[in-house]
């Protein structure tokens, strides 16, 4: 009990809290790993975010062309707008990738963390540098890299439609709105092209019969 008398503090004092292990090296070495990867994350975020833009305002231009202009160039400005669609989508399929990189060491930093916080001493097994199954040149403790095999994401299929639908039906949050806006753009060209729709098809008639005139 203890007892206080103008300001002196006398009698016995009670027990300190368990001392934690928020100072040490190792707890201190991986909150910084998570907060590093957090903010990673949120570059390629950014990064994705910034394309999406790029190409809506791109988009955006192509769609409020005259009616004359879609008319004579429908088709060649439908194609444009695809063959933009198809690059964009492999720098966002890309920066998502390396998104989901970041999601996974962001966890299993969160969790290696949370763990040796409770310690008050890791083992040293734990701590032995080992190469990242991320990327090559990258080292890392045994204990993240044996974290990071727990974690695991959807398999997303390689040929582009099958992964540009499964992401816009399935994906994240985040994904999922950034495709089915190009998939908006993609019908809205369409449909543009279609109440613009000449009966020369904009013009190809003409270029086909030049075409054939050109191997005859």
């Amino acid at each position: 009990m203890t007892r206080k008398w103008f300001g002196i503090v006398w009698g016995a004092r009670p027990a300190p809290d368990a001392p934690t292990n928020r100072g040490s090296a190792p707890y201190q070495f991986m909150v910084e790993y998570w907060k590093h990867y957090e903010e990673y994350m949120q570059r390629k975020e950014h990064l994705i975010e910034a394309a999406i833009t790029a190409y809506s305002g791109l988009a955006a231009l192509l769609l409020t062309r005259s009616t004359q202009t879609w008319q004579h160039q429908g088709f060649w400005l439908v194609l444009f707008g695809i063959v933009v669609s198809v690059v964009v989508e492999q720098f966002i399929y890309g920066e998502f990738q390396h998104w989901q990189s970041g999601v996974k060491l962001t966890i299993a930093a969160q969790r290696v963390a949370a763990d040796w916080l409770s310690r008050s001493q890791v083992a040293a097994e734990d701590l032995e540098p080992v190469t990242s199954p991320e990327a090559r040149d990258v080292r890392m403790p045994r204990a993240l890299k044996t974290e990071l095999a727990t974690i695991h994401f959807p398999v997303v299929p390689g040929i582009f439609f099958k992964r540009w639908v499964n992401i816009a039906r399935s994906g994240g949050s985040f994904a999922r709105t950034a495709y089915r806006l190009m998939w908006l753009w993609w019908l809205a060209y369409v449909i543009r092209a279609l109440t613009t729709q000449t009966p020369e098809w904009w013009g190809l008639r003409d270029l086909w019969v030049l075409v054939r005139r050109a191997w005859s």
